[in-house]
């Protein structure tokens, strides 16, 4: 199991390189938030899907299919924020109930470069957008020293 996290837009393009390393179940957190509250994938969201009681009910399902996945010998990558400690000690207590290997990939670019690629990006199920980052930044719970993320800083280009 892989969780992958950043303060925004380098993740997916990091999922799905790993994805092709191995064959992984990638589940996306913002494709799955729509989908609970029955919003149309390609549609923008309104607010009310970002609550945090929308966010709670997000990330217990993603934690929850991860659980149903790996029953099956499926593994899994959940792509997703994770910028609260609390979700992903859930998805490491998962893990390590199952005797699961996990490992979590933090994705780390400079936010003068999430907020270009942001603008740049066009027919993606996320809603986020430039005017985010700061906020994401500024509210990101750092990793503790149990968490052992693996800290990437891709390019420019990936």
């Amino acid at each position: 199991m892989i969780l992958t996290l950043d303060q925004n837009q380098v993740k997916i393009t990091v999922a799905r390189r790993i994805a092709t390393k191995k064959p992984f179940v990638i589940i996306p957190s913002g494709a799955l938030r729509k989908h609970l509250t029955g919003v149309p994938l390609y549609e923008k969201g309104p607010e009310y899907i970002y609550t945090s009681e929308i966010s709670q009910t997000t990330y217990e399902k993603l934690i929850e299919l991860a659980d149903f996945l790996t029953g099956f010998g499926v593994s899994v990558l959940l792509d997703a924020k994770f910028d609260r400690r609390k979700w992903r000690l859930k998805a490491m207590k998962l893990a390590t109930e199952k005797q699961l290997d996990y490992k979590i990939v933090f994705c780390k670019a400079d936010p003068d470069e999430l907020k270009k690629r942001l603008k740049e990006r066009s027919g993606d199920v996320s809603d986020a957008d430039s005017s985010l980052i700061d906020q994401q930044v500024a509210s990101f719970e750092e990793f503790s020293r149990e968490e052992k993320a693996c800290v990437l800083a891709p390019s420019a280009d990936s």
